[in-house]
């Protein structure tokens, strides 16, 4: 009996844990900028994040992968023009 109660409260407490975990990754992600990074690196980063999300059970769609990868090279081409202009 004892082991039954602990096993359930165990995972309950383990997916609460990882819902947690989660959210934060999500928060990471949506806050998340290049900064200092190349984009190889950041990439990199991206990637990760994304891995790390399946791995829990909560994959993104990979067309927002795509869309989020996308708007960052946008952005970096953008920069990148108005430095090569100046």
């Amino acid at each position: 009996m004892w082991k039954a109660i602990k096993d359930t409260y165990a995972s309950a407490s383990k997916g609460h844990v990882q819902q947690i975990r989660v959210q934060q990754i999500r928060v990471q992600l949506k806050q998340s900028s290049k900064g200092d990074k190349s984009i190889d690196e950041y990439i990199q980063h991206l990637t990760t994040t994304f891995n790390q999300l399946a791995l829990l059970g909560k994959p993104i769609d990979h067309e927002e992968e795509i869309v989020k990868i996308h708007h960052l090279l946008l952005k970096f081409m953008k920069i990148f023009s108005i430095k090569k202009r100046n």
